[in-house]
């Protein structure tokens, strides 16, 4: 709208107001509250505490003190328990006491969650359980005692100090650092503690598809060579996984009859029945349990129990014959294979034992070899974990074929991401492998994808390179060589092709692609520019610490970062975001939050934490402290357990959580979102600003100014709601107009001159406004658009 036109309009609208000289009032907050309904299975409240730094009154002298006090305690509880573990193990059945720690500890029933905090011993323990088993050989083991409770207690302590040490002993060398030397060590730690602990990469079904997804241009190369499929191989270990779950409920079904008995001498004959190769007779154990009550008697038998849960987890190589599942097996290749995925006891006495918590070899090799023909699988858990890690270890023997895997990886990536946006974002227009010059670079680049939506272009580059074992130990110089490749470069790029587009705003530009067609790219309607780094592998905590990488000297300049979200995080949120509105939202304020706040989490943690905020924080208002999100996500969880699990799930109960907004905003969304007026996302962009207590807020000023346009009241202080949303670098304006008896000619005039009052007195080019009639009150607005001056 000209300035001219605009002030026209102005006295227009001034001529039929009964006060001449309107002066905006913003909204104030009203005494008497109306009830705003919200939907049910929204999220929780996001609470947050600022928690002051307990040693911020700490001269740095006594800080070095405390640190290299601690590392040292650390250092000594580390190598005294590991010490100690080892003795412990030495004289136990170490396969059988895995496989009960992996009963007990990793297994739940079905539909079940528990958080994270509520575990007593996690799945990296026990595979460090299983490591240090493989490093002794049977010649150094005089005896194969059974687990008993005793051991399984004194063990669970042993370990659980072992980790805790392990991520403390080397504070000592923070002391005499430089600040941004100290950052590049926690940093580097920070990675080490999710190498150690993190297990759980994605949800059981995405991380399936993937595997089929990059090992499917190898499938005939390996079938050449192997005459196996890689698709059957990760079949058969989930049939395999299945096979042990059935034996598992076997198990528990056998111990359940036994518990059912009504007296011990029935709890006997049921016992003997369940377990009918124990050696004792009734008879002994009938007088045997004349000492006992019957608690006692069933502690008993329950702990004898466990010495037949190694039978769950052993497999025969029939088994897995019969799991394969096509028709016809080649048993010698079948063989080789689950000999490169299995270790015999005594295999890792070599070994380093502290690198068994950094770099298991049991991550490559899960299997432990038994008896002739038969293998223990005593963490299955590790499939979902580490499965592509122990399919490239099946194609590591094939090394042209492993050369092809890796090279075509990048293609999968960039083929899922442009299905993946393409049915976020159906209105959009998508444009893949685009070919441009640099003139600052005077080189040629090329962009993965470019997705244009309404107002908005999102530039993404995909990396698909596999992170070394070496990185993910926090080598410094593998990490910032990775760190490079798959977080600096991407967003180098991203940002280059950018500045392209900015430069080529309003026109219409043509690039080459490596095929034979071109890219005809419409930029007249584009207004922002956001970027986007997408990995197929999760980056340790380092792809959402980008921040504290530039303070620690692995990127170099702030503007550079872009958000890196792996793949199957991207389609989560997409997922759990429903409007395309709301997806180009959280995109969009991703790089701000990358790059203005301090804090702890992976991408699911920041998703609930969009779904609790929207992001609508302020970095300033955080200043320096720590945002710690960590298991924020565990709200999503339930759902999305259910929702990508191996086997179809049925719970009427288990609502998709939805994002924190009041029903009517909601609804308001959803609109703008099936109309995409012009500048649609603009407008949305606003919408999604306001918080969940400025939308209340918002919602009851509206009902305040129906009221007045009821009353007749024509004038702007009566009529007209105004709220700023955003930070205070990005604040954008929302106006809410009510109006009555006015043509539609008529209300355009209203609302394009209190538009433009509203902009020249607040000082913006543009604002958002949401258009009541009375007289024809429309859910949930009744004309809504973006005016400029």
């Amino acid at each position: 709208m000209s300035k001219r036109r605009a002030v026209k309009k102005r006295k227009m609208h001034n001529k039929k107001s009964k006060k001449g000289n309107k002066k905006i009032k913003k909204f104030n907050k009203q005494k008497k509250q109306k009830h705003i309904s919200s939907p049910n299975d929204m999220v929780s409240n996001a609470n947050l505490y600022e928690i002051q730094n307990p040693f911020q009154d700490f001269t740095q002298e006594e800080r070095n003190e405390l640190l290299l006090k601690s590392s040292k305690n650390s250092e000594q509880t580390f190598e005294e328990s590991l010490k100690e573990l080892k003795e412990l193990l030495l004289p136990l059945d170490t396969t059988s006491l895995i496989s009960v720690f992996s009963m007990y500890y990793l297994s739940t029933p079905e539909g079940v969650h528990i958080p994270d905090d509520e575990h007593e011993i996690y799945q990296h323990h026990i595979e460090l359980l299983q490591a240090l088993s493989l490093q002794i050989p049977l010649t150094e083991k005089k005896e194969f005692k059974p687990v008993l409770p005793e051991d399984i207690e004194k063990i669970t302590e042993v370990i659980k100090k072992i980790s805790v040490s392990f991520t403390s002993m080397r504070m000592k060398n923070l002391i005499g650092k430089t600040d941004e030397e100290s950052k590049k060590l926690l940093l580097l730690e920070n990675m080490r503690a999710h190498t150690l602990a993190v297990r759980n990469i994605a949800y059981p079904s995405q991380i399936i598809e993937t595997m089929h997804q990059i090992f499917s241009p190898i499938e005939k190369d390996f079938y050449q060579n192997t005459s196996l499929k890689i698709g059957s191989l990760i079949k058969m270990i989930l049939n395999i996984i299945e096979l042990i779950t059935q034996k598992m409920n076997e198990h528990i079904a056998k111990v359940r009859n036994v518990y059912s008995s009504i007296d011990k001498t029935q709890m006997i004959d049921s016992y003997l029945k369940e377990f009918s190769t124990i050696e004792n007779t009734r008879e002994e154990l009938l007088a045997f349990s004349s000492n006992f009550s019957k608690e006692d008697l069933f502690a008993m038998m329950i702990s004898h129990s466990d010495t037949f849960v190694r039978d769950v987890y052993t497999l025969s190589v029939d088994d897995f014959v019969n799991n394969y599942p096509d028709p016809d097996v080649d048993l010698s290749s079948l063989n080789e294979i689950l000999e490169s995925w299995s270790y015999d006891v005594g295999d890792l006495r070599d070994s380093k034992t502290e690198h068994f918590l950094l770099a298991n070899p049991t991550w490559r090799k899960p299997l432990i070899k038994e008896r002739e023909n038969h293998y223990s699988f005593p963490i299955p858990s590790m499939f979902f974990e580490y499965g592509i890690k122990i399919i490239e270890q099946a194609v590591e023997n094939y090394p042209e074929t492993l050369k092809k895997y890796h090279n075509s990886r990048g293609k999968v990536l960039e083929d899922r991401l442009e299905l993946l946006f393409k049915s976020a974002f159906p209105e959009a227009n998508i444009y893949k492998g685009s070919l441009w010059w640099d003139e600052e670079e005077n080189k040629e680049f090329e962009n993965d994808l470019l997705v244009l939506v309404d107002s908005y272009a999102i530039v993404i580059e995909a990396k698909a390179g596999t992170i070394s074992d070496s990185a993910r130990r926090g080598a410094p110089q593998r990490l910032q060589r990775e760190v490079k490749e798959l977080l600096v470069d991407p967003s180098t790029q991203a940002k280059r092709f950018s500045n392209h587009l900015h430069l080529n705003k309003g026109a219409t530009i043509e690039l080459n692609t490596k095929g034979t067609s071109k890219n005809k790219i419409n930029l007249d309607e584009t207004e922002k520019i956001i970027t986007l780094g997408v990995t197929i592998e999760l980056f340790g905590s380092l792809g959402n610490k980008q921040k504290e990488l530039v303070e620690a000297g692995f990127i170099d300049d702030v503007q550079l970062i872009s958000p890196s979200i792996p793949i199957n995080d991207l389609e989560i949120i997409f997922d759990a975001l429903e409007t395309s509105s709301e997806k180009l939202h959280y995109i969009s304020k991703r790089e701000y939050i990358e790059k203005d706040v301090n804090y702890s989490g992976d991408e699911l943690d920041l998703l609930s934490f969009y779904m609790q905020t929207g992001f609508n924080i302020d970095g300033n208002q955080i200043g320096s402290n720590f945002l710690q999100l960590t298991s924020n996500s565990e709200e999503l969880d339930p759902y999305y357990m259910e929702k990508y699990a191996l086997e179809t799930v049925s719970n009427p109960n288990q609502k998709k959580p939805k994002p924190r907004r009041t029903t009517w905003w909601n609804d308001i969304i959803k609109k703008l979102d099936t109309e995409k007026r012009k500048k649609w996302t603009i407008i949305s962009n606003t919408l999604l600003e306001l918080s969940y207590e400025e939308q209340k807020k918002f919602e009851r000023a509206v009902h305040k100014i129906k009221k007045a346009a009821r009353k007749g009241r024509d004038n702007n202080n009566d009529n007209v709601v105004v709220m700023g949303t955003g930070s205070k670098e990005k604040k954008s304006i929302l106006v809410g107009i009510a109006f009555k008896g006015l043509s539609e000619e008529e209300r355009k005039d209203v609302i394009e001159s209190t538009m433009a009052d509203i902009l020249y007195e607040m000082g913006y080019s543009q604002a958002s406004f949401i258009g009541f009639d009375i007289d024809n009150d429309v859910h949930p607005y009744g004309t809504l658009g973006l005016a400029s001056i």
